[in-house]
């Protein structure tokens, strides 16, 4: 079900030349208020350190993230999104609006928490027992 989702989610941000975990990057860092380093955006979207690095390096090039400097060690760098990655990340979520509220009306959300929270734990789990 949710691999459906995904693929959905996918085919609508192909027309914006952005694969599925490039989006993610980018409405994460877009929806997060503190500036965070790469090591933090991988850690909290569960993705290995160097595929994320390449995911930034990619959505850098094409000036939708820049590098600020972490204000509390200038020897980090951290990301923020750029006004093209805003106006990107407006456009897609444009296009994703109906076909998620199709989705996601059509879902009984008494149950969608009880439902996230499930798939957050066991994958918690999963990660941790690979450690």
């Amino acid at each position: 079900m949710l691999y459906n989702l995904r693929l959905l989610i996918d085919e609508k941000v192909k027309e914006y030349e952005l694969g599925f975990n490039s989006w993610m990057v980018l409405v994460f860092i877009r929806n997060e208020p503190a500036l965070l380093t790469q090591r933090e955006i991988a850690a909290r979207l569960g993705l290995k350190e160097p595929s994320v690095g390449e995911l930034l390096k990619q959505l850098m090039k094409r000036k939708y993230l820049a590098r600020a400097v972490d204000v509390h060690d200038r020897r980090k760098y951290a990301i923020k999104i750029t006004a093209p990655g805003m106006a990107t990340y407006d456009a897609v979520q444009q296009a994703l609006m109906p076909v998620l509220g199709d989705v996601f009306n059509a879902l009984d959300l008494s149950h969608l928490q009880k439902a996230l929270t499930t798939i957050l734990l066991t994958t918690k789990e999963y990660i941790a027992e690979g450690e």
